[in-house]
């Protein structure tokens, strides 16, 4: 496994967790 390959799922995953974060605060 490479570290960028890590990486770029890490940042992907990150910023999906923030849009759906964002997501629920604003419909709260």
């Amino acid at each position: 496994l490479r570290s960028d390959c890590f990486d770029s799922v890490i940042n992907y995953t990150f910023e999906r967790v923030q849009t759906e974060f964002d997501k629920f605060v604003d419909s709260n």
